[in-house]
Protein backbone atom coordinates (compact mmCIF):
# COMPACT_ATOMS: atom_id res chain seq x y z
CA UNK A 1 0.00 0.00 0.00
CA UNK A 2 2.70 2.30 0.77
CA UNK A 3 4.51 2.33 -2.54
CA UNK A 4 0.89 2.82 -4.55
CA UNK A 5 0.16 5.64 -2.18
CA UNK A 6 3.49 7.11 -3.03
CA UNK A 7 3.01 6.65 -6.81
CA UNK A 8 -0.37 7.94 -6.88
CA UNK A 9 0.24 10.60 -4.89
CA UNK A 10 3.70 11.65 -7.22
CA UNK A 11 1.61 11.20 -10.00
CA UNK A 12 -1.24 13.64 -8.84
CA UNK A 13 1.04 16.51 -7.65
CA UNK A 14 3.55 15.89 -10.61
CA UNK A 15 1.22 14.36 -13.66
CA UNK A 16 1.47 10.63 -15.31
CA UNK A 17 3.92 11.83 -17.44
CA UNK A 18 6.58 12.73 -14.96
CA UNK A 19 5.38 9.63 -12.73
CA UNK A 20 6.46 7.62 -15.76
CA UNK A 21 9.66 8.92 -16.47
CA UNK A 22 10.74 8.80 -12.45
CA UNK A 23 9.28 5.31 -11.95
CA UNK A 24 11.14 4.18 -15.12
CA UNK A 25 14.73 5.49 -13.83
CA UNK A 26 13.92 3.81 -10.68
CA UNK A 27 13.34 6.79 -8.63
CA UNK A 28 10.64 5.73 -7.12
CA UNK A 29 11.74 2.39 -6.24
CA UNK A 30 12.91 3.41 -2.90
CA UNK A 31 9.63 5.06 -1.24
CA UNK A 32 9.26 2.56 1.35
CA UNK A 33 12.97 3.36 2.47
CA UNK A 34 11.79 7.00 4.24
CA UNK A 35 15.99 8.10 4.21
CA UNK A 36 16.96 6.95 0.62
CA UNK A 37 13.58 8.14 -0.67
CA UNK A 38 14.12 11.66 0.57
CA UNK A 39 17.55 11.45 -0.74
CA UNK A 40 16.40 10.98 -4.35
CA UNK A 41 13.78 13.21 -3.95
CA UNK A 42 15.82 16.01 -2.59
CA UNK A 43 18.67 15.21 -5.49
CA UNK A 44 15.94 15.88 -8.01
CA UNK A 45 13.50 18.74 -6.62
CA UNK A 46 15.77 20.47 -3.63
CA UNK A 47 13.73 22.32 -1.60
CA UNK A 48 10.29 21.04 -3.54
CA UNK A 49 11.03 17.61 -1.91
CA UNK A 50 9.90 18.56 1.63
CA UNK A 51 6.51 19.86 -0.39
CA UNK A 52 6.40 15.91 -2.23
CA UNK A 53 6.93 14.69 1.21
CA UNK A 54 3.60 16.24 2.70
CA UNK A 55 1.48 15.47 0.02
CA UNK A 56 2.37 11.59 0.00
CA UNK A 57 2.24 11.49 4.19
CA UNK A 58 -1.17 13.18 3.73
CA UNK A 59 -2.74 11.02 0.77
CA UNK A 60 -1.38 8.15 2.89
CA UNK A 61 -2.77 9.53 5.94
CA UNK A 62 -5.95 9.87 4.40
CA UNK A 63 -6.33 6.41 2.95
CA UNK A 64 -5.12 5.07 6.61
CA UNK A 65 -7.48 7.00 8.59
CA UNK A 66 -4.59 8.45 10.28
CA UNK A 67 -5.17 12.14 11.71
CA UNK A 68 -2.90 14.66 9.30
CA UNK A 69 -1.82 18.00 11.64
CA UNK A 70 -0.63 20.11 8.82
CA UNK A 71 0.47 22.82 11.90
CA UNK A 72 2.56 20.11 13.58
CA UNK A 73 6.15 19.87 13.19
CA UNK A 74 6.81 17.54 9.71
CA UNK A 75 8.89 14.26 10.12
CA UNK A 76 8.40 12.02 6.64
CA UNK A 77 10.59 9.23 8.20
CA UNK A 78 8.33 9.18 11.33
CA UNK A 79 5.78 9.33 9.28
CA UNK A 80 6.29 6.85 7.30
CA UNK A 81 6.74 4.43 10.13
CA UNK A 82 3.41 5.41 11.90
CA UNK A 83 1.75 4.15 8.37
CA UNK A 84 3.59 1.19 8.41
CA UNK A 85 3.32 0.25 12.17
CA UNK A 86 -0.99 0.92 11.26
CA UNK A 87 -0.82 -0.96 7.55
CA UNK A 88 1.05 -3.80 9.87
CA UNK A 89 -1.88 -4.01 12.64
CA UNK A 90 -4.17 -3.54 9.45
CA UNK A 91 -2.92 -6.90 7.97
CA UNK A 92 -2.47 -8.44 11.29
CA UNK A 93 -6.19 -8.12 12.01
CA UNK A 94 -7.33 -9.43 8.69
Amino acid sequence: MLVNTVREAVGDALGRNVLEILTSKGLLDASNNSKEFDSKLRSLFGNGAAVLERIVVKDLNRKLGIPYDSDARFDYEKSLETAKEVCFVESRLK
